[in-house]
This record gives structure tokens, sequence and C-alpha cells, in this order.
């Protein structure tokens, strides 16, 4: 069978320490090994007496109680378990949501839970990282800038009015401001000389 087994490396947690695998040694041997087994990336194999091939994906593996067993011990000895007995451990892995197992009778599909949150690289974790930091950052951003707007306009508005206010009061008691203006901007514009206005108190 294709065991899915590649060269490189993978994590072992401290915390694992703490975890009700690692107080019995055959269930941590037998964990570890199933870690070492999973594949890294995405990949088709053949099995004997299926015709379409299996895609595994990564924390995936494809295995037998017989195959896990002889992986488990390479060599024969009266103190290794049976493969009845691994069967067992597989199962209490299962239970304990280490891993999930699809059985049929020709192989079994064992996959790693949480595996991309244990077993991804570092590059991986500070480009996943860095995305949502950034997107934040550029929604912060945005925000800030639609806020400063918005207070121009209506520190905008606030000037319009008062000065549409002040405008229409002097012009009931005689005096445009607008004239007086104009008539800064553009000495000629008014076609007379002008003379300066005493500055009127419009509030």
């Amino acid at each position: 069978m294709e065991s899915g087994m590649e060269l490189g490396w993978l994590k072992l947690w401290r915390k694992s320490i703490y975890s009700t695998v690692f107080e019995d040694s055959e269930l941590w041997k037998l964990w570890t090994l199933c870690l070492m087994l999973a594949n890294h990336a995405e990949k088709e194999c053949f099995i004997r007496g299926v015709k379409e091939p299996i895609t595994i994906k990564p924390g995936q593996f494809i295995t037998g109680r017989f195959d896990l067993h002889h992986k488990l011990y390479p060599k024969n000895k009266k103190s290794n378990l049976s493969p009845l007995s691994i069967q067992r451990l597989m199962n209490k892995l299962k239970r304990l949501k280490n891993l999930d197992i699809e059985t049929n009778n020709k192989y079994s599909l064992v996959t790693i839970c949480n595996w991309p949150i244990y077993q991804s690289t570092e590059i991986e974790n500070e480009q996943q990282g860095e995305q949502p930091h950034e997107q934040q950052m550029n929604n912060k951003r945005t925000t800030d800038e639609q806020q400063m707007n918005t207070n121009k306009n209506i520190k905008n508005d606030k000037n319009d009015k008062e000065w549409k206010e002040k405008t229409h009061y002097a012009r009931a008691r005689g005096y445009d401001p607008q004239e007086e203006l104009r008539a800064k901007v553009n000495p000629i514009f008014t076609g007379t000389e002008i003379i300066p206005v005493k500055r009127q108190n419009l509030r």
C-alpha cells in the first residue's frame, strides 16, 4: 500500500507531554507514526483492486491494520502488540479526536485532525497573519479618511451657513460684505475708487 511517508520534518508541540496520548507509550508511538505517515501535500495514489485513483489531502494517509502494524514494528518480537491491539489504539485516537478513520473492505483513509493548524510552515503562518492585519490597516485607513472628509464637509457647510447668515444680516443694515470682498480682490471691479470700509460687528 501507498504509505504517504515523505522525507522531511514535522512539528511536535511541547504541550503534547500533558496529553492523554503521551501517558501511554504505545499510544504515543502509534500517534507519532501517524503524523510521520501523513502527506504534506495533495497527491493521488492507486490501490490494488480499486480502479480509480484516490486523492490524498495534506494530513491524510492510506493504510490497513496489518500495514500499520508492520510499520510500527519492523522487527517481529513477542513483546509487540498484535494488529488487533493496534486497531483498538487507532480507535482510541479517534475517540480522543486526534484523527478520523474512514474504512472500507480495501483500505482505511486516516485524517489527522487540525493538521493545517499544527503542521503549517512558519511562512504560511506569517502570510496568513499578515493578510488580515494588512486588511485591517487598510480598513482603518479608509475609515479615517472617510471621517476626515465628513468632518471637512461639515466644517465647510457650517462656514457657508455662517457666511450666509452674516451676509443676510449685513444687507438688512445696508452693508454688503461680498461687495467689499470683490473690491479687495479686484480693485477695478466696481469702476470707482475704493474707499476703505470700517469692518462692522455683524454679530
